[in-house]
């Protein structure tokens, strides 16, 4: 437990490594074009546009909120998934730095985290718009944005830390995981809503974390106070996660980077 400990406290001194190389890695796959970090705003806008058009007269017939709706959740969701396709990636990113022994395999995370922050930061930017049309989502149940994103942080962090321990010994499974994540995007309400609780659709988005965990997020963004069965499945989830990222990195932390 020392050694974790230890690691974490590393966190806050090898700061400018993970801040530094994370904005770069965000940098780096647009730094040929004119837009630069732009070219995720416009992006996520225009998947959200084309999506709001074509799917939106016959899935948010009564719902004005669809472009927020897609905006917020389509991002967050990519986020998420991105802990666990490029978390898979991390050791084999790391690995020759991590040899060299001057960096921690948990500012390796952070880099993983600060990289895709930017990315999400800038995705939204869209939402913005949304906002701006519709000022009356600003209300007080916004003031839950703040444990939402908490919940949010840590649940990505350890989901990360989770993904790139199983890497070490199963290194053959990226493929798989990719294919879950595609499922889940479709398993998720990011582009149907789940307001009916019967029926399959309702069982699904029901026991699909994902829907808890984006809905602790959006729901505070629009304007809406989120259901307290929200909060209990996406803190439940997160304390599973957690205590297993910590367990399976107390137990793999020695000789994780011999396996890669």
């Amino acid at each position: 437990m020392q050694a974790i400990l230890a690691e974490f406290r590393s966190v806050v001194t090898s700061w400018r490594f993970w801040s530094l190389f994370g904005f770069h890695d965000a940098q780096l796959p647009m730094h040929r074009t004119r837009f630069g970090l732009l070219f995720y705003t416009f992006q996520s806008l225009l998947r959200v546009t084309v999506i709001f058009l074509v799917l939106g007269p016959a899935v948010a017939a009564n719902h004005h909120d669809y472009f927020g709706y897609l905006s917020i959740g389509m991002p967050l969701f990519a986020f998420y998934s991105a802990a666990v396709t490029s978390g898979y990636g991390i050791l084999t990113r790391n690995k020759i730095i991590l040899g060299n022994g001057n960096v921690t395999y948990l500012a390796c995370v952070m880099r993983f985290m600060t990289e895709h922050s930017v990315r999400f930061a800038f995705s939204i930017l869209g939402f913005a718009g949304y906002l701006a049309v519709y000022p009356q989502t600003f209300n007080a149940a916004m003031l839950l944005l703040v444990p939402g994103i908490i919940i949010a942080v840590v649940f990505i962090f350890a989901t990360a830390l989770t993904f790139m321990v199983v890497s070490s010994f199963l290194p053959n499974l990226a493929e798989a995981v990719n294919s879950i994540m595609g499922i889940m995007f479709f398993a998720t309400p990011l582009l149907w809503y789940a307001d009916e609780r019967g029926g399959m659709r309702g069982l699904i988005a029901m026991v699909n974390p994902f829907t808890h965990l984006i809905a602790v997020v959006r729901e505070p963004a629009l304007g809406r106070v989120p259901e307290a069965i929200s909060y209990i499945y996406a803190c439940s989830f997160t304390l599973l996660v957690v205590v297993a990222s910590i367990w399976l990195f107390g137990v793999t932390r020695r000789w994780m980077i011999f396996k890669v």
